[in-house]
């Protein structure tokens, strides 16, 4: 009920506003992104940094909700995240230091 409520189409544009900040960084950074995108994608967001292990560890220490899938660091963001949270994680993805 309170999808259908917000709206799918809402939802959708929420998601892919979610997924800009991590879309930028990986193409500035060459990293791949491994999840299928375009209006079809999903909310789920996988990306493979260099050093993916360190940049996972980083993320964890950091509170940030992810899990590591097949060499890829995988996020949901979903309608209840905001743009500053997935700010945040690019911020860690920039930092190799934390």
């Amino acid at each position: 009920g309170l999808l259908l409520e917000i709206g799918i189409e809402r939802i959708a544009e929420h998601l892919r506003a979610l997924h800009a900040p991590v879309l930028r960084w990986a193409e500035r950074h060459g990293a791949r992104v491994a999840s299928p995108g375009g209006a079809r994608g999903s909310g789920i967001l996988c990306v493979e940094p260099p050093n993916v292990g360190g940049t996972f560890r980083n993320l964890k220490a950091a509170r940030i909700v992810s899990s590591m899938r097949e060499g890829a660091i995988r996020l949901s963001p979903h309608f209840y995240n905001t743009v500053e949270e997935m700010e945040r994680v690019v911020e860690v993805l920039e930092d190799p230091t934390r």
